[in-house]
């Protein structure tokens, strides 16, 4: 969603729960989701550090959340190679049909 002044709002309903503290792993896979699909769109890395500054609502990014970051790129590296081996095997099996 975008609002008149173009700010970008992002709404995520594939789980929506709310949970006190919701664990590390559903927020890197969450995060490493939006990141993956963030990079198919073309997205600069500026605006991804910006993102998580908000998200975060921090002016810097420390130690704690440049360890998240290295979590979410490892994450998203895992996703984009399972789907360029999916990939891989939907090429292959199409000649087959």
């Amino acid at each position: 969603l975008i609002d008149n002044p173009g700010n970008l709002f992002i709404v995520d309903l594939h789980r929506a729960v709310r949970l006190e503290k919701p664990a590390l792993r559903y927020l890197v896979k969450d995060i490493s989701a939006l990141n993956y699909s963030a990079d198919e769109a073309g997205i600069k890395p500026a605006y991804k550090i910006k993102f998580l500054k908000d998200y975060f609502s921090q002016d810097r990014l420390n130690r704690e959340i440049k360890d998240f970051i290295k979590k979410v790129v490892r994450k998203t590296e895992k996703m984009k190679k399972h789907n360029r081996k999916k990939s891989r095997n939907r090429l292959f099996f199409q000649g087959m049909e």
